[in-house]
């Protein structure tokens, strides 16, 4: 009996989530995982948790640099907080399913 694996990965598009990035930090929708991918069109502040909150230039937050693609293993039902670092923009994020 020969054993295969399936590792093919898929970004599942028809579900992500936009979310506006502005000078007050604001929260995606709680995702699944196991993955997601994080894109953003402007430099901005994330943090991560069930009830987060971004602070910008701030312990506990993440710097994510604009046209930067993270594809990150994510808990379940936790959600990414984004604020800008100084212009507004836009924060994808969308679920990497296996």
């Amino acid at each position: 009996m020969a054993i295969t694996t399936d590792t093919t990965r898929y970004l599942d598009v028809a579900n992500n989530d936009v979310v506006a990035v502005s000078g007050t930090s604001a929260q995606s929708n709680a995702f699944a995982g196991p993955e997601i991918q994080l894109v953003s069109t402007t430099d901005c502040w994330l943090k991560f948790g069930t009830n987060p909150t971004a602070v910008a230039n701030t312990d506990g937050n993440q710097y994510f640099p604009a046209g930067a693609i993270w594809t990150i293993q994510w808990k379940a039902g936790d959600k990414v907080a984004v604020i800008q670092n100084a212009a507004g923009g836009y924060l994808v994020c969308t679920s990497v399913e296996m």
